[in-house]
This record gives C-alpha cells, structure tokens and sequence, in this order.
C-alpha cells in the first residue's frame, strides 16, 4: 500500500510539472482603441487609435491564470460623425494610461503536459486603474479641458466637483488563445471598460451660467462649454439646458492581438 501511494505520488508529482512546466508569460499587445460615450453612442470606427501594451500572465493551471496588463493608447469622439448630435459641436481626445490586474479562464483545458489544447475560447474580467486628460481643439490650438471646467465643475453653485485625472474601470473581454510553438502562444481579444466616469469626454451634465463662467474663468471656457454657434452665430447652450447624459458612465475599448513567452520552469517534464 505504501508503496502505491508512493508510486501515485510521484506520478502526480509530475504530471502537475508536466502540465504547468510553463506557468509564466510576458507578451505584448498591439491593436486598436475606441470611446463610447456622449459624443459616440455607437463606435465609430475611425476614430480608432492605436493601442501598444506589455504584460505579464502566471497560469495558475490549465483553466485559470491571472496577469497584469500595462497598456497605452489615445481616445477620441466627435458629434460631427453623428447627424443627430452635429448641431452640438463638441469633440475631445484624451491619453489612456492604463494598470490592469486580471483573472482570466480557459474554456478548454490549455497548455503542456497530458492531452492539452493547443486552442481555447477565454474570457476575462479584473480591475484596471487608469489615467486621462481631456483636450479638444479650437482655431489650430489642441487646450485642456478639465482646467476650464466647461459645466461649471467645482467653480459654480450646484455644479458638479471637478473631475480627477484618475479612474477605475472594470474590464469585461474575451477572446481566443493559441498555442504557436513550443513556448509562443498568440491571444486575439477585445475587451470594454466599464469605467467609473462619465467625463473621459468632458461632458455629462447641463450648460453652465455663460456669464458666471466668465467671471470666474474667462472666455475660453465659455466659448468651450458651448460650440453650437461657431458654424451659425447661434448658440443653443442655455443655462440648465441639457448638454449631455449624466445617466450612463463611458467606455473605451481596446481590442486586437497580443504574442507572448512563455517562460519554462527549471524542472519540467512532459509526457
């Protein structure tokens, strides 16, 4: 009996290095990013960007890994794409920079070792804290938006507080994962973030008083918080009118190819 446990053991013992003899990766991202927001209901696809990122996965075991994922990219929006919010006039671009923990899970059992898949359907979710800065474009000059506080952000009555220059987002993606060669493996994904934000674009609530503004910030801000009048001379933006949706937070999204190492174990043995 002993010597069945003994023996069991050590099979068990190498089978787990055969199967996780490669536990750890470092790959790199490239692809596209794109914004869903007040200013893109829908995505619009050219205003794609590129996305570039490094990370880093541990495989946990042939379903579940966990990685963390440093990324970049640029996002834009523009009611000129869409007939329905042309009149408003508003556009913006903003940096992404981006710090994202995640679990992923494998479908089908995925690795080295005994009767693995060189395939698998994933999906994946996590946390990612990220960086942004607004900006948009008037008479050639690219100007920050947050600084000018376009609804009134923390300088007017009953205005909402200033937007930070961090956030948090959720990501929700998936994708199919493929086993190359000996220690390459090549991941096609695409994954929205849910962000916690609804000023990736700078807007969400309603016109501020034009005149307080003024006051408290200049002109650039009031020019800035209302562009429907810069192809007609007619302004709509009147104080307390609607000028974006405060009820649903952005998004951005990355989505294209990573190829990444697999970095093998001292010991491993594969059957």
């Amino acid at each position: 009996m002993v010597k069945q446990l003994l023996l069991f053991s050590l099979l068990f013992f190498l089978s787990v290095f055969s199967v996780y003899g490669q536990r750890e990766e470092v790959g790199v991202f490239i692809g596209g990013a794109n914004y869903q927001g007040d200013l893109a209901p829908d995505i619009v696809l050219k205003e794609s960007h590129l996305a570039i990122g490094i990370n880093y996965k541990k495989n946990l075991n042939p379903y579940f890994s966990y990685s963390v994922n440093f990324n970049y990219a640029n996002i834009s929006g523009d009611d000129n794409n869409n007939q329905y919010l042309k009149p408003r006039n508003l556009s913006f671009s903003t940096e992404i920079i981006e710090i994202s923990p995640r679990i992923e899970f494998n479908f089908y059992k995925y690795g080295v070792g005994l009767h693995p898949r060189k395939f698998t359907p994933y999906v994946f979710t996590g946390l990612s804290g990220f960086s942004y800065n607004p900006t948009t474009k008037m008479n050639g000059e690219t100007i920050k938006l947050r600084k000018l506080a376009t609804e009134g952000q923390g300088v007017l009555d009953k205005s909402p507080k200033v937007y930070g220059k961090y956030g948090l987002a959720i990501p929700l993606g998936g994708g199919l994962r493929f086993h190359l060669a000996e220690k390459w493996n090549l991941y096609a994904h695409c994954e929205y973030m849910a962000t916690f934000t609804d000023y990736l674009d700078d807007v969400s609530g309603v016109y501020a008083d034009k005149d307080k503004l003024n006051d408290v910030l200049g002109n650039n801000s009031v020019r800035l918080s209302d562009r429907t009048g810069e192809k007609t001379n007619k302004y709509l933006g009147t104080t307390g009118k609607q000028r974006g949706n405060p009820q649903k937070y952005d998004w951005y999204i990355f989505s294209g190819i990573t190829i990444s190492y697999s970095i093998p174990n001292l010991i491993c043995f594969e059957f």
